[in-house]
């Protein structure tokens, strides 16, 4: 008679907004194609297991090492209290010679990052958060989406002692932002005590500096 191998425990989980199974007109990224390589990452038995060991005591759902793919910075899939997220940010250009000078891009953007100087407007970088909504409310096609922004954030958790995620920076490359999962997940399995959450480790480092 055959052992039976041991059943793996659904240690890790993926969460997209909508924008992965519906679609939504506010989504700047494809979430379902980085959700799968998020998943690729997680789902690999070698790690699953290595992140089984790290739990202690019996396992429950809130221990689960979990990344979230959200396509907007309206952060549906709330990656802010996920231990990895992703968060979708566009690139807005502006092609003076369609721009009419309506104004309603200025109307539009709630972050006060636009202006109309001399009619035209202009883009404070180190308010725009990445939204579009500039490009939907634009009726000359004078803006546009001219790339796109992975942000890159960890560490956050809710339980007793809730934690925001932090950013690690944005990247231009989906696999810019796969490879800061993957880093992540060698850094809990490497310095992570047994039963730790990703915030936790992070704020151990940090005070340990």
């Amino acid at each position: 008679m055959k052992s039976k191998m041991p059943e793996m425990k659904d240690v890790t989980e993926v969460v997209t907004c909508r924008a992965g199974k519906d679609g939504c007109p506010m989504a700047v990224i494809d979430v379902a194609v980085l959700a799968d390589k998020l998943a690729d990452i997680l789902d690999e038995p070698e790690t699953r297991r290595k992140l089984e060991e790290k739990l202690a005591g019996p396992f429950v759902f809130h221990s689960r090492f979990c990344a979230a793919v959200t396509g907007c910075p309206n952060a549906c899939a709330r990656p802010q209290i996920r231990d990895f997220g992703v968060i979708g940010r566009a690139r807005v250009l502006l092609d003076e010679s369609l721009c009419n000078e309506c104004g309603m891009c200025e109307d539009a953007c709630r972050e006060d990052a636009i202006a109309l100087i001399d009619g035209k407007p202009r883009i404070d970088e180190t308010r725009c958060i990445g939204c579009s909504d500039c490009v939907r409310s634009c009726q000359s096609d004078a803006l546009l989406v001219d790339g796109q922004r992975h942000e890159v954030i960890a560490g956050g958790k809710l339980g007793r002692h809730p934690r925001l995620a932090r950013s690690l920076g944005e990247f231009e490359t989906v696999e810019d932002a796969v490879e800061c999962l993957r880093r992540a997940i060698l850094l809990l399995l490497e310095e992570g005590r047994r039963g730790e959450r990703f915030g936790a480790l992070l704020e151990r480092l940090e005070s340990e500096e």
